[in-house]
């Protein structure tokens, strides 16, 4: 009886993002962090340590999506390293231009 009512109560958990995709989050988040922080500082040094970030956010993210697509897994993730990416290199563009 026990076996019927877990097939009939069974939730599929939902696909994590994998680890490499983690660490790519992680490194972009900060890189976010670190350049909103030299623009408002106007800390050229500090934008680019935030620029170095993104772009170690952005290799281990490609890293990711490789290695999830090889197991058949999901790229859950990689759209927001890039969106955070995409903002990080702006702000170096445009606070990099007034340091």
């Amino acid at each position: 009886m026990s076996d019927h009512a877990d097939h009939h109560h069974a939730v599929a958990e939902k696909p994590n993002a994998s680890t490499t995709m983690g660490i790519a989050l992680f490194f972009a988040i900060a890189a976010l962090s670190v350049s909103f922080i030299a623009a408002i500082r106007a800390s050229h040094g500090a934008l680019t340590v935030g620029l170095v970030l993104t772009i170690i956010a952005l290799a281990v993210g490609v890293l990711g999506v490789i290695l999830a697509k090889a197991k058949g897994g999901t790229t859950r993730g990689f759209a927001v390293v890039v969106f955070c990416s995409v903002i990080t290199i702006a702000l170096f563009a445009l606070a990099g231009s007034y340091t």
